[in-house]
């Protein structure tokens, strides 16, 4: 992904956990953009949360309604790069 350090890229997923580390995730319903931010941010309700907190975000009930094992797995990707990306606060 070096070649698209500075671009921005938009895709459509089917598979929730290949944005999971991506820096930001737009979820839109029936057109309208309804959540924007971090996929970490939109998952958790407090930076630091070790578990899907935010359980009424679309965002988060997509992620939830793909079973315990893999949502834990798309959380647990998705609060790495987080931190990763903007260090412990």
């Amino acid at each position: 992904m070096e070649k698209l350090h500075d671009s921005t890229v938009f895709t459509i997923a089917h598979r929730l956990s290949t944005i999971a580390n991506y820096d930001r995730v737009m979820v839109m319903d029936k057109g309208r953009v309804k959540e924007l931010d971090h996929p970490y941010k939109l998952l958790a309700k407090n930076i630091g949360d070790d578990s899907i907190t935010n359980t009424d975000g679309l965002f988060a009930s997509k992620i939830l309604h793909t079973g315990a094992k893999h949502s834990e797995v798309v959380f647990q990707t998705a609060k790495n790069s987080y931190f990763r990306k903007f260090g412990k606060q």
